[in-house]
C-alpha cells in the first residue's frame, strides 16, 4: 500500500487466457492502480461505448499471480498502421492469486498494518539490559512475544498480534524492529467490498479518532480457502482519502491510546460496532473531515455543523411537542384556514415539531456543558455564532453578507470549538465517562492549546 511498484507481464480476461495480451500494471500511494496495454481486451466495434470489465488477470514477469478488480477502460486508441493500445483503471489488485469473478473474491482473514500502531499499543516484548565490568560493556536483549489481544464483535474476530524481525550487517550493525497487526478473522469466506466498507472501513474510523490522524495502512494481506489450501494474497487498492505520507506522531499527541481502554477494549470496540449503523452519518462527516484535511474553512463549518445537528437527530428526542399535542395543533391550524392553502401551508410546516439547530445544540451543552464549557468561553454566543454562521453559508443571503459573514479567523475557531463538542459526543458514545473525557482532553497538547487561546 505504501510503496510504489511495476509488474510487467501478460493479461487477459477470465476465460480467455489465449488472446492475452503484454502490459504493465503501475502504482504509486495516492494514486490510481493503472494498466497499460499493448494491445486491448476489448472488441474493437465497441471503441465508443464505456468499458468495463470486472477482473482482468495477470500473470507477472517475476512470476506472480494477479488479479484485478472492477476495472474501466480509460482509453483505448487504434492506430491505421499500428497496433492498438489500452488503459485501464482498477479499483484494487490481488497480488498472489488469481479470481475468476468478483463473486470468489472472498476472504476468511484479513492482516493489515498500520502506521502509529505499535505507538498506539504501547506493548513491547523487548528487554535491553546493560552492564559494565572495567572496561567492557554487555547489552543483553530479551525478547518475549505479547499476547495476542482478541475481541469477538458480532460473530467474527478483530485480533491483534506482534511479530519480531532483525537483521545485522556491518553497514547499519543489529536492527531489531517489533511490529503489531491487526488481523480481521471470520468463520465464513465474507466479500472483499463488505470485509472493507463495514469492518475495516468502521475500524480504521475507531483508529483515527482514537490517533487523531488518518490511519493508514502500510501493508494488507488476505488468506482465502483455495483448492483445500490457505493461501495468501496482497491487496492494494487506492484510498480516496487520506494522507500518502504519515507524519511523526507519539502517544502524547494521541486522543487516547490503547492503554486507556485496555480493561474495556472489547466493551469499546463492540459500542464502536454496533452504533455504527445509527451514527453512520456522524461518522461520514466527521471522519470526512479527517481523512481529507485542509479543505475550504466553509465547508468544514458546514460539515462539523451538520454532524453536530445529525448527532443530535440520531440519539436524542427528535420532536419538540409531544406527536398528539403536536397533531391536534396542526388539525386546528389546517382546519382554521380555506381549503386551497391547506396542502401548501403542510409542506411547508412539514418539520416543524423538529428541533432548531439552536435548540439541538443547547440540548448537547446540557448533557456535556461541565466538560466542554471552558474549551468554548460564551456559550451562549458561540450558539449564536454557529446558528447566524450556518444559515448564512447554507442561503448566502445578500442582505446578511457583512452582518454574518465570518473572517478567517473567526471562522476557524467554530470549526474547533465544533469539533472539541463532536470529540466528546463520540467519546461519550464509546464508553468513556465524562470524567474520563475531562482527564483526555486535558492531557492533550492540541485541546491545552485551545483553551490558552480561547476566545
Amino acid at each position: 500500500m505504501y510503496n510504489p511498484f511495476e509488474y510487467r507481464g501478460f493479461w487477459w480476461l477470465p476465460g480467455k487466457y489465449n488472446e492475452n495480451v503484454e502490459g504493465v500494471l503501475k502504482y504509486n500511494p495516492g494514486e490510481e492502480l493503472v494498466l497499460e496495454l499493448t494491445g486491448s481486451l476489448t472488441d474493437l466495434k465497441k471503441v465508443t461505448e464505456d468499458i468495463q470489465h470486472d477482473i482482468i488477470l495477470g500473470f507477472s514477469s517475476n512470476g506472480k499471480k494477479i488479479t484485478l478488480y472492477k476495472c474501466l477502460s480509460i482509453s483505448l486508441n487504434v492506430s491505421m498502421p499500428g497496433f492498438p493500445t489500452q488503459t485501464f483503471i482498477a479499483s484494487a489488485a490481488f497480488i498472489g492469486e488469481h479470481f475468476e469473478s468478483i463473486e470468489e473474491v472472498r476472504f476468511k482473514e484479513v492482516n493489515v498494518h498500520y502506521f502509529y500502531l505499535e505507538e498506539w499499543l504501547r506493548i513491547s516484548g523487548m528487554n535491553i539490559n546493560v552492564e559494565q565490568n572495567n572496561r567492557e560493556r554487555y547489552f543483553c536483549i530479551h525478547y518475549y512475544q505479547p499476547d495476542d489481544i482478541k475481541v469477538l464483535i458480532d460473530n467474527w474476530i478483530l485480533a491483534i498480534y506482534f511479530t519480531v524481525n532483525y537483521s545485522r550487517d556491518r553497514a547499519d550493525g543489529l536492527k531489531i524492529k517489533e511490529t503489531a497487526v491487526v488481523s480481521f478473522q471470520f468463520k465464513e469466506g465474507l466479500p472483499f467490498e463488505e470485509i472493507l466498507n463495514k469492518i475495516i472501513g468502521r475500524w480504521e474510523d475507531f483508529f483515527t479518532f482514537a490517533t487523531g490522524e488518518a490511519a493508514f495502512p502500510s501493508a494488507i494481506k488476505a488468506f482465502v480457502e483455495k483448492d483445500s489450501k490457505h493461501r495468501e494474497t496482497e491487496i492494494v487498492y487506492r484510498r480516496i482519502n487520506g494522507s500518502t505520507t504519515p507524519k511523526k506522531l507519539t502517544y502524547h499527541d494521541m486522543l487516547f491510546t490503547f492503554r486507556d481502554i485496555q480493561e474495556k477494549f472489547g466493551a469499546f470496540l463492540n459500542n464502536w460496532f454496533s452504533k455504527a449503523e445509527v451514527l453512520r452519518p456522524v461518522y461520514n462527516l466527521f471522519f470526512g473531515l479527517r481523512y481529507n484535511p485542509g479543505g475550504y474553512l466553509q465547508y468544514q463549518f458546514l460539515t462539523l455543523a451538520q454532524a453536530l445537528e445529525t448527532y443530535h437527530r440520531r440519539t436524542k428526542c427528535n420532536y419538540v411537542r409531544s406527536p398528539d399535542k403536536y397533531e391536534k395543533m396542526m388539525n386546528e391550524i389546517l382546519n382554521s384556514i380555506p381549503n386551497k392553502y391547506v396542502e401548501w401551508l403542510k409542506e411547508k410546516l412539514k418539520y416543524s415539531n423538529e428541533p432548531t439547530l439552536r435548540h439541538r445544540i443547547r440540548d448537547i451543552f446540557k448533557d456535556f456543558g461541565l466538560v466542554v464549557d471552558k474549551y468554548i468561553g460564551d456559550v451562549k454566543g458561540f450558539i449564536n455564532e454557529v446558528v447566524e454562521a450556518r444559515n448564512y453559508l447554507t442561503h448566502y443571503d445578500k442582505s446578511k453578507e457583512t452582518e454574518k459573514g465570518k473572517d478567517h479567523s473567526e471562522l476557524y475557531n467554530l470549526v474547533k470549538k465544533l469539533e472539541v463538542i463532536l470529540d466528546v459526543c463520540l467519546l461519550y458514545e464509546l464508553g468513556f465517562s465524562l470524567d474520563k473525557v475531562e482527564e483526555l482532553l486535558s492531557r492533550n497538547p492540541r485541546y491545552r492549546n485551545l483553551l490558552e487561546n480561547i476566545e
